[in-house]
């Protein structure tokens, strides 16, 4: 039975092809509004704070990628301290903030700031009455991925499936959005095996720190991994583009780390080098892929594999799973609460009203 440490981040782990499949109609009925708004930006900027800078981080690669536009993500604080970073003409540049409350106050204020200078703001949120959702030009509202546990989970892969169906919008690519569909399904078949591997890992006791590696989107997904180990178990943990790990960070590799590699079916080849050179060198190893070739099998202490099927465009959320399992077990181990992480709220008020639950 699930203990009551870290019930609600559980069942919202658990919770997620249903969330998922309810999102779905929600994006659909509120697109053609968030895509107006971005219709004439050839230069789209995505911005957040915490989870949702790191959505902002898959979120740049993934439009660049889809759409063809340029794309560029910038931590939500920078648009107001300074605002000279996002260099275009508000005639030709759209800003995407994302945050789980809409009430982080870095993106409040980055609202004001960047609709006083002229840009066109889309906000997506899971809050609907939030200023984020009130004074943006356009919202996405994504109901479904709320959450009650301070560890984001749900909510941000919620934002990753709003940030792939905008991009197919905008591309106009009916093969992507029928991807998206497919998603909930993929992810509830997913989940067995992302839980009995992030079980296992957790139980893993020598293993002391945590990398995280991934290239093009899935850097931003590495992000999230690190801050997923970070607030739920208070282990040393760090995030690289996977194949710039070998430019000094690999210094830290012993057998005590974790090293995660998100392998994407493009750097394939690239990425199982990576894996067995880091295994050589005496990295405990984790791939998350979607179909592993027999030398990354051989490679791979940990496995998950998705079979989705699919392209890069729409892995993305399916990378997240076994990453929650991960924290949550690891969490327990550590005798913490994953639903309350040390010295940390639901959402963050920098303007002097405190944190809140």
């Amino acid at each position: 039975m699930n203990p009551v440490r870290g019930e609600a981040i559980y069942q919202e782990i658990g919770s997620q092809p249903h969330a998922w499949r309810e999102l779905l109609p929600q994006l659909s009925s509120q697109i053609r509004e968030a895509r107006s708004i971005l219709s004439r930006a050839q230069h789209l900027v995505f911005s957040g704070c915490g989870s949702g800078l790191n959505a902002a981080r898959y979120g740049a690669p993934l439009v660049s990628m889809v759409c063809g536009r340029t794309a560029q993500a910038i931590p939500a604080a920078d648009l107001t301290l300074f605002p000279q970073v996002v260099g275009r003409s508000p005639k030709r540049t759209a800003i995407i903030l994302l945050s789980r409350s809409g009430r982080t106050t870095e993106v409040v204020d980055a609202v004001h700031a960047m609709r006083s200078a002229g840009f066109p703001v889309l906000g997506i949120t899971c809050t609907e009455d939030s200023p984020l959702a009130r004074e943006s030009d356009a919202a996405l509202i994504l109901q479904s991925v709320q959450e009650e546990a301070v560890t984001t989970t749900r909510s941000f892969t919620g934002m990753l499936i709003a940030l792939q169906y905008l991009a197919a919008a905008l591309a106009e690519d009916e093969e992507f959005f029928k991807a998206i569909d497919g998603l909930p399904q993929v992810c509830k078949s997913l989940l067995p095996q992302a839980e009995t591997v992030g079980r296992e890992i957790a139980d893993t006791s020598p293993l002391r720190s945590f990398a995280f590696v991934g290239n093009g989107p899935n850097i931003g997904l590495a992000h999230e991994a690190q801050l997923k180990i970070k607030e739920t178990t208070l282990l040393p943990a760090d995030a690289y583009p996977m194949l710039d790990f070998r430019h000094g960070p690999q210094t830290t590799v012993n057998p005590e780390m974790l090293l995660v590699a998100l392998v994407s079916r493009r750097g394939l080849e690239h990425e199982t080098r990576f894996i067995a050179d880091m295994h050589a060198l005496g990295a405990v190893t984790c791939v998350l892929c979607d179909q592993a070739s027999p030398q990354l099998k051989q490679q791979a202490d940990f496995l998950v594999e998705f079979q989705a099927g699919g392209d890069d465009r729409s892995l993305g959320p399916l990378y997240l799973p076994a990453i929650h399992y991960l924290a949550y077990y690891r969490s327990l181990a550590e005798g913490l609460d994953p639903d309350r992480p040390e010295n940390l709220a639901y959402w963050i008020d920098t303007s002097g009203g405190g944190n809140h639950p």
